[in-house]
């Protein structure tokens, strides 16, 4: 009854101009969710095997026990350059001449600096003032390497200037007389984080040291430290962070120097990979080979700290963790939290993503005094500006830290960390001058629209209140 209707040239559906508009708008979202989330955590949600889901709260109620955990008996220093890391030996002069070809001896005795090539002193400086304890890492009778060199090393949050800066173990570094920007000296009782010299002595001590060059630090770590006194501030106004919760502590004695809101329960994000950095030195041993499917190729499970501190690699994360067992190890992650006193702390993944992933300023001040004593490597790593790590084909993976802090010397290490309902997240170890000493703080920031601005009007804030004859002495 009906005539069959044939579609004319102009009525038929355009086959090519719908694909092209589906793909369009595919491309949109993809460049959409790139941005929003990182393509770390694209290439983890799409290539990742394993991928965690977020457990529910009565999961984190049922963590295990903490069982005791072989310690190991050295950290492998992220920076060295064929140089062995300190080792837990005792050393002596002789040994380590008969060891090493080049060696910066520094004698806390004598207060005497020494340049020894092939068993033989070449130069002697005396040493101006060494690092106390709690002033970003104290001086322990190890053997260190050099780390780098540079004529001028300016720290943001110190705000002075280091001549000739030679920097060994991360912590510490020898330089030159401090002068703050515009030229003006810091004053003689000024004690920083560095061993200081007469800055014609630290020009020649730059020029002797390369990356062959080890540093000798003789005495028992109990010598010269002085009793840590309780920082005493002044009455100043409150910084106008802006951070939902936030603590800001003495990391050598524990003292909370200043807090808001420091146990209130908060997502942190990405902090969380510090923790997941921590089982990954505890439980895999440093030379394993561990797969990262996404990029289908195998790195060492030392090298792929790098990736989690300085990308943040969601997909890092997950194969740290499907090596060992996910559940396995975010169980490992909870207990860990537990042995360390992190009461109001729960993980649900070991990236951070996840809502369930949360805890206080308090508690992260906790973890934090705990990288400082035990994992020196770790932060080591989370503190460098850039590294090109290698896989088990040779090809290179070049990256750049995220972190605005890396790179500065009185930075010791942290991370940070940002998801919609965490916002804007930040745990920082840094040493701080306060009033003519520095000493070492943590600085926790949750719930910030703008971590690093929290984090320096709080490091501005101690640094104002702690004027010169401001440290209470025993």
């Amino acid at each position: 009854m009906f005539a069959r209707h044939e579609p004319r040239a102009d009525e038929r559906p355009d086959t090519d101009a719908l694909v092209f508009g589906v793909k369009f708008v595919m491309v949109l979202l993809l460049l959409f969710a790139a941005a929003h989330f990182g393509t770390s955590t694209l290439a983890m949600q799409w290539f990742a095997a394993s991928v965690v889901d977020e457990r529910a709260h009565a999961h984190l109620a049922s963590v295990r026990e903490a069982t005791e955990e072989t310690r190991p008996t050295y950290v492998r220093a992220a920076y060295a350059s064929g140089v062995p890391a300190p080792r837990a030996r005792e050393y002596s002069l002789t040994s380590v001449i008969a060891e090493y070809e080049k060696v910066i001896y520094i004698d806390r005795t004598t207060m005497n600096l020494y340049l020894i090539v092939d068993g033989a002193t070449s130069a002697t400086y005396p040493i101006l003032s060494i690092p106390r304890a709690g002033a970003g890492g104290y001086l322990r009778h190890a053997v260190y390497p050099v780390v780098d060199r540079t004529t001028d090393q300016y720290s943001s949050i110190a705000g002075v200037h280091f001549p000739y800066a030679v920097r060994f173990s991360e912590h510490l570094m020898i330089h030159g007389w401090p002068y703050q920007p515009g030229g003006t000296p810091v004053s003689a009782s000024y004690v920083g984080s560095g061993v200081r010299l007469a800055s014609r002595d630290a020009a020649r001590v730059f020029q002797f040291a390369d990356e062959k060059t080890i540093v000798y630090v003789n005495g028992g770590d109990s010598a010269n430290v002085p009793t840590l006194a309780s920082i005493e501030l002044r009455e100043r106004a409150l910084p106008s962070v802006g951070s939902i919760a936030y603590a800001l502590a003495d990391i050598e004695t524990g003292e909370i120097l200043l807090e808001r809101n420091g146990d209130a329960n908060r997502a942190i994000a990405s902090i969380t990979k510090l923790m997941t950095g921590v089982i990954a030195q505890e439980l895999i041993d440093d030379a394993r080979e561990i797969p990262v499917r996404y990029r289908g190729v195998r790195y060492t499970s030392f090298d792929l700290l790098y990736p989690l501190m300085l990308r943040s690699d969601n997909s890092v994360s997950n194969e740290y963790a499907a090596f060992l067992g996910t559940e396995h190890f975010i169980d490992a992650m909870n207990a860990k939290a537990r042995t360390l006193g992190m009461e109001s702390t729960s993980f649900a993944d070991p990236s951070g993503l996840s809502r369930y992933n949360r805890s206080t300023a308090r508690d992260l001040i906790r973890l934090a005094r705990y990288l400082y004593t035990d994992h020196e490597a770790l932060l080591a790593v989370s503190k460098q500006p850039s590294m090109s790590i290698y896989d088990d084909r040779g090809r290179a993976w070049v990256m750049t830290n995220q972190n605005r802090y890396a790179g500065d010397a009185y930075f010791i290490g942290g991370k940070l960390g940002f998801t919609d309902e965490a916002r804007r997240t930040g745990l920082s170890i840094a040493a701080v001058p306060v009033g003519d000493e520095v000493r070492t703080v943590a600085i926790a920031v949750l719930g910030s629209n703008d971590w690093k601005r929290d984090t320096d009007l709080l490091i501005d804030w101690l640094k104002r209140s702690g004027e010169p004859g401001t440290l209470a002495r025993p």
